[in-house]
């Protein structure tokens, strides 16, 4: 019989596991803000719907929960909930890569309605053609439709199960993601590798691959091992950050944005010029610690592929 233990706060290994966890949620806070004064839009018929930080929110809470599991040494229920935290950012990342990138008007279209300014009738005529094609879904794609579903809280129904396949599942979103080069580059260069020690490590702890991560849930056995799982533990989560930012600087750089230019405008003042290109510094220090520790040349790669040139000096 194994009775359950709680580790003591000032324990060195759970104090080093508190700090992390409050230095991600640290970060995944900055990023929300960032997407909630950014808000992107998804028609669905003549329904609206406002995509935010929301989901980056409940991340956090995620990351509350491990802690929690952890404190009570209850570890193989930490990583299952790390697995989870997993699949959360990236299908945050599908989600808001996909939305970005839901076709409207053609150029040519563009350019036939609104090249001369100065023709109201003809510009009011472009506008409500775009309005037609966003609620009436017609240049959807499957995955997007399928994102639609997800908006709806339909996915779940028996009549989607052909999307959950296809595109719900950790694998597929990165997959998805890949489709655009300079993410599909990050990933062969230094981020594959990566990706699949997080896997192979979440998957062995949710599927029981060993007696011993079964074991890991009994408190009074694991105890004494502590320090170790606590170190893949902490490890595991940088290493999904590591993903997480890295791919979000590529497909939403705006979200790193330190908030001087918001902060210049708030007080009616004028912000310096180029200043809204400058990064957060929770952002700069988890660049400068993690995604440096993973590749220095990976750091280089970012500053040179985000479509906004966010100064990631």
């Amino acid at each position: 019989m194994y009775d359950s233990v709680e580790i003591n706060d000032d324990d060195k290994y759970i104090e080093v596991l508190k700090n992390t966890i409050d230095e991600m949620s640290d970060l995944l806070d900055f990023i929300s803000e960032n997407a909630s004064r950014q808000i992107q839009t998804e028609w669905i018929g003549n329904r609206l719907f406002l995509i935010q930080g929301q989901a980056l929110d409940a991340t956090r809470h995620t990351l509350s929960s491990i802690f929690g599991c952890s404190k009570r040494a209850c570890f193989s229920d930490a990583f299952t909930l790390v697995r989870k935290l997993r699949d959360d950012l990236v299908q945050y990342l599908f989600i808001v890569s996909t939305l970005e990138g839901i076709e409207g008007l053609s150029d040519e279209e563009s350019k036939s309605y609104f090249s001369n300014i100065a023709d109201v009738e003809k510009i009011t005529e472009g506008m409500n053609l775009l309005f037609e094609i966003l609620t009436s879904g017609s240049k959807k794609k499957p995955h997007e439709t399928a994102i639609d579903s997800w908006l709806e809280n339909s996915l779940s129904d028996d009549d989607h199960s052909q999307d959950r396949r296809q595109y719900f599942y950790a694998s597929k979103y990165i997959s998805s993601l890949k489709s655009e080069t300079s993410i599909l580059n990050c990933f062969e260069l230094y981020l594959d590798p990566l990706w699949s020690t997080i896997d192979r490590r979440l998957n062995d702890y949710v599927h029981s691959n060993g007696s011993k991560y079964t074991m890991s849930n009994l408190p009074n056995y694991v105890y004494n091992y502590r320090k170790d799982i606590i170190n893949q533990l902490i490890s595991t989560i940088r290493d999904i950050m590591v993903i997480f930012v890295s791919v979000i600087i590529l497909i939403k750089p705006s979200y790193i944005q330190s908030s001087d230019y918001v902060d210049y405008l708030d007080a009616e003042e004028t912000p310096p010029e180029g200043c809204q290109y400058w990064v957060g510094p929770i952002i700069k220090n988890f660049i400068d610690t993690d995604i440096v520790r993973v590749s220095s040349s990976l750091k280089q790669f970012l500053k040179d592929n985000n479509r906004y040139g966010m100064q990631i000096d």
